[in-house]
C-alpha cells in the first residue's frame, strides 16, 4: 500500500501490535494466543502454494491460477478492471500491485518476460476477488480510470449549523511556530468530550486553514487514543476539487490533510473543527502535524474549546 514507513511520522503499524480483546455484556476478555504466520510469495513460497479447481468463495483472500497462450510475444498491458486489491505474477514475474479504485486499471507487461506457448499467471486478490475471474491484454494502458463506485466525501456542515462560542473562554490559546514539525502545547487539566479547535489565521496569511493530524494528551503527557473519536462539524471542507475533509485530521495519516474550500468560494478566517471523544477524557494538551506537502494554510494563532456536552449551534 506504499506506507509511511519512515520518519517522524510512522503511523500504521500492521497486525496483532498489542492484543486483542472481545468485549461484551460481561466485559473484556483479551483472547489468545495467537501466532502470525508470514508469507513472503518470494519465487520458492509460490512454487510451494497448491491450486483446486473449487471456486473460492468471495469475500476471502485468495490467490488464483490461470494461463494463456502465445504465437509471438511483446510488451502489453494487463486489464484488472473487475478485481479487487492484489498482486499479479506472469511467468513467475511480479507485475505489481493493482486496486480497484484506481485511476491505474492496468499493469505493465514487458514483452521479455513472456513466451511463445503457454503462459502461467497468479493473482493474489486480498479483497475476496471477482466474479469474472478473467483477465485480459491491452495494447495501451488504463492510467485515468477512477472507479465509479469511490465516493467524494460528504461535507460535514449541514444547512443551518454554526458553530456557537459566545460567552465560552478557551482553555488553551497560543501561536504556532511556521514549519512543517509536528506542534506540542500543554495546558492545565480539564474534563471533556467535545472538543472545538479554532484557527484564527494562517502562517502565510492566506484565507486557509490546512492541518493533517489532530492529537489530545490525557494524564502524564501520553496521547489519548483515537479509534472512539469522530469529526462532528467544520466550517469549511474542500471535497470537490480534492479530498480536503475535516475527517483526514484523526485518519493517522499525515499526508492526507483537512482543507478549507478554495475551489467556488474561499471563505475567511477564522475556521473551525469540533470532534466527539466518544466519551469524558481528562485533557492536558494537545499535538499537531501541520500540513507536510505545502506551507498553505498552515496554523498560526489558534485557540481550543472543550465541553462535557455538545457545543451549540451544532
Amino acid at each position: 500500500m506504499g506506507r509511511v514507513n519512515y520518519g517522524p511520522h510512522l503511523h500504521d503499524e500492521k497486525g496483532i501490535t498489542e492484543k486483542v480483546e472481545l468485549v461484551d455484556e460481561r466485559g473484556a476478555r483479551e483472547l489468545g494466543p495467537w501466532e502470525q504466520v508470514p508469507h513472503p510469495f518470494d519465487a520458492a513460497h509460490l512454487a510451494r502454494l497448491a491450486f483446486s479447481r473449487a471456486d473460492a468463495p468471495l469475500g476471502v483472500p485468495a490467490v488464483y491460477r490461470g494461463s494463456f497462450e502465445l504465437d509471438r510475444v511483446g510488451d502489453t498491458f494487463l486489464d484488472t478492471r473487475g478485481w479487487s486489491k492484489g498482486a499479479v505474477w506472469i511467468n513467475g514475474h511480479a507485475l505489481g500491485r493493482y486496486w480497484k479504485i484506481g485511476p491505474q486499471q492496468t499493469l505493465y507487461v514487458p514483452g521479455c518476460w513472456l513466451k511463445a506457448g503457454t503462459n502461467t499467471v497468479l493473482v493474489l486478490d486480498v479483497d475476496g476477488g471477482t466474479t469474472t475471474l478473467s483477465l485480459a491484454g491491452l495494447d495501451y494502458p488504463i492510467l485515468d480510470q477512477p472507479a465509479d463506485d469511490v465516493a467524494t466525501p460528504k461535507k460535514l456542515r449541514k444547512p443551518g449549523q454554526e458553530l456557537a462560542l459566545a460567552g465560552r473562554i478557551p482553555v488553551a490559546e497560543d501561536t504556532f511556530a511556521d514549519g512543517a514539525k509536528d506542534q506540542q502545547v500543554v495546558f492545565p487539566a480539564v474534563k471533556a468530550r467535545y472538543v472545538a479547535l479554532v484557527a484564527k489565521n494562517a502562517q502565510r496569511d492566506d484565507a486557509f486553514t490546512t492541518l493533517a493530524e489532530l492529537y489530545l494528551l490525557g494524564p502524564g503527557g501520553t496521547e489519548l487514543p483515537r479509534s472512539n473519536w469522530s469529526v462532528l462539524w467544520a466550517d469549511s471542507e474542500e471535497v470537490e476539487s480534492e479530498n480536503g475533509s475535516a475527517q483526514n485530521v484523526v485518519d493517522g495519516d499525515p499526508q492526507t490533510f483537512w482543507h478549507t474550500q478554495w475551489s467556488s468560494a474561499k471563505p475567511a478566517h477564522p475556521h473551525a473543527i469540533v470532534l466527539d471523544l466518544g466519551q469524558e477524557e481528562t485533557l492536558t494538551g494537545l499535538r499537531c502535524i501541520p500540513r507536510q506537502n505545502s506551507a498553505n494554510g498552515r496554523i498560526r494563532q489558534w485557540a481550543l474549546y472543550t465541553s462535557k456536552e455538545p457545543f451549540a449551534g451544532l
